[in-house]
């Protein structure tokens, strides 16, 4: 509708964007993009030069897990990203490190000893005809009673 409320051809529609009312072919500043009044819509949107905004970076993250055989040095890492907030326009683009690492040990390589054997830590196995034994973390050793012979029944009587 034009001003005196007549029927207007689309591309002779003026736009409102936040109350304020724009004609055809006029620029609209909305935030950091700078648009084009067309058809009654904010089209052709490209940024707005005059308005930067500098890269900033996350926070770092917690650091990774320590990977690697047991009882090794070896590295874990901590990352951030350049997106607090990202680049826009004229603005800075983020300068500095995206990731670091420090030295780390991974866990001992502790060992049961059982029956004259060592087991690693979470190692499982079978013991006599009728136990199923189980390496803790504690280096202490738990056996249960297991019998795979369920129909003829275990020689222990299990």
């Amino acid at each position: 509708m034009s001003h005196t409320q007549q029927c207007v051809l689309p591309g002779e529609c003026g736009c409102q964007v936040a109350g304020v009312r724009y004609w055809p072919g006029q620029k609209i500043k909305m935030d950091c993009d700078l648009c084009v009044c067309e058809q009654g819509k904010p089209q052709r949107c490209q940024p707005n030069p005059d308005c930067s905004v500098h890269c900033g970076w996350s926070s770092w993250s917690e650091w990774g897990e320590c990977l690697g055989p047991c009882g090794v040095q070896s590295v874990q890492w901590s990352f951030r990203s350049p997106n607090n907030p990202t680049k826009h326009g004229d603005g800075r683009v983020c300068r500095g490190i995206y990731r670091k690492a420090r030295r780390c040990q991974t866990d001992s390589c502790d060992q049961c000893y059982y029956q004259s054997r060592l087991h690693a830590v979470g190692e499982r196995w079978r013991a006599e005809p009728c136990q199923l034994c189980h390496c803790l973390r504690n280096i202490t050793v738990q056996c249960a009673p297991y019998c795979p012979y369920a129909v003829t029944g275990c020689s222990m009587g299990l």
